[in-house]
């Protein structure tokens, strides 16, 4: 008899304990909610993160879920988002770009990015077009991988590359879209015939365009406003595809009216703009006052030249670069 009650006594006690069917323990009223993946991705999605560490970055990534072999490309998914993270080799483990790729379910507001103004005028990756980046950001130069004569390798893209001011920190952003769909193609037909009709085949195929972006900019401004892009990156020092077309033998600024852009005299050539306006182009530098950019040589050098010196162009064309200083 006292064994029955024992027994009785126990289950009273358990049914006490027990929560009424279909309903969940109360959580401790100071228990920390997992965060929302899409906040996790707008955090690290913000131009402070650019120059951070990596060790910050997968604080709020997690493990990449893939590495290049030395580990400089970084890919981790956070739900409907992947991002891609370029860091620093070495004990230098800073993030200089990050890639996302446009998917359903991922959306970022990109516009603090290009705006010095915080929240001035958003702009998020769903309703994106190259278009609406230019309306936001202002004017892009275009490159292509390729054009005309690609082969199956790969899939060609076209990038549209804008590089902000001082201000905010010149930030780069590129767009990049494969030549696969049917509203790309028609753009880069519509951009190559342009060029085609004043220039020729053979230039196309030396990649003219990379060598002078801005010079049938417009049209490629045009022919690509209503087209999505497949994936953004924001960094610094963000590399373009390269001008192929050889420097002309014997070609000289008499006859032709087309001349190479010079070499710097020195690794710091101070008088780099004069060299420019005696070869019979336009000098446009950006001067960095720190702090230093990764891939300058020295203080007062110029570096990041556009175009590339020995690149052939027309008389009175533009040649971007920057040289780095000091800061006080």
């Amino acid at each position: 008899m006292r064994k029955v009650l024992i027994l009785l006594a126990a289950a009273v006690t358990l049914g006490a304990c027990s929560e009424p069917p279909g309903q969940l323990p109360e959580q401790p009223s100071g228990q920390k909610q997992p965060e929302p993946l899409q906040d996790s991705v707008s955090r690290i999605v913000q131009p402070e993160m650019i120059g951070a560490s990596l060790h910050y970055l997968e604080s709020l990534t997690g493990p990449p879920v893939k590495l290049s072999p030395d580990g400089e490309l970084r890919t981790y998914k956070m739900g409907a988002c992947t991002v891609e993270a370029t860091v620093g080799g070495g004990e230098d483990k800073s993030v200089s770009a990050l890639r996302m790729l446009l998917a359903p379910g991922c959306d970022v507001d990109v516009g603090k990015f290009l705006h010095e103004e915080p929240g001035s005028r958003s702009l998020h990756l769903s309703q994106m077009s190259f278009g609406s980046f230019q309306e936001s950001a202002g004017r892009t130069l275009f490159y292509a991988d390729c054009l005309s004569g690609c082969g199956n390798a790969s899939d060609p893209s076209v990038y549209a590359h804008w590089e902000g001011t001082r201000a905010l920190d010149f930030l780069e952003v590129m767009l990049e879209v494969r030549l696969v769909g049917d509203a790309a193609i028609a753009a880069a037909d519509q951009w190559q015939s342009a060029m085609v009709s004043a220039e020729s085949e053979d230039w196309i195929m030396e990649s003219g365009f990379n060598c002078d972006p801005g010079k049938y900019g417009e049209v490629a401004r045009k022919a690509f406003a209503a087209v999505q892009p497949e994936a953004i990156t924001i960094g610094r020092g963000l590399a373009v595809p390269r001008c192929a077309m050889p420097q002309a033998q014997g070609e000289s600024a008499g006859g032709t009216g087309r001349v190479p852009v010079p070499q710097p005299a020195s690794e710091c050539d101070y008088g780099y703009d004069e060299t420019l306006k005696k070869s019979g182009l336009v000098a446009k530098e950006t001067p960095v006052h720190g702090p230093d950019d990764e891939d300058f040589g020295g203080y007062g050098c110029p570096y990041r030249i556009s175009p590339t010196p020995g690149t052939t162009v027309p008389k009175g064309s533009v040649v971007q670069y920057r040289t780095a200083w000091e800061g006080s």
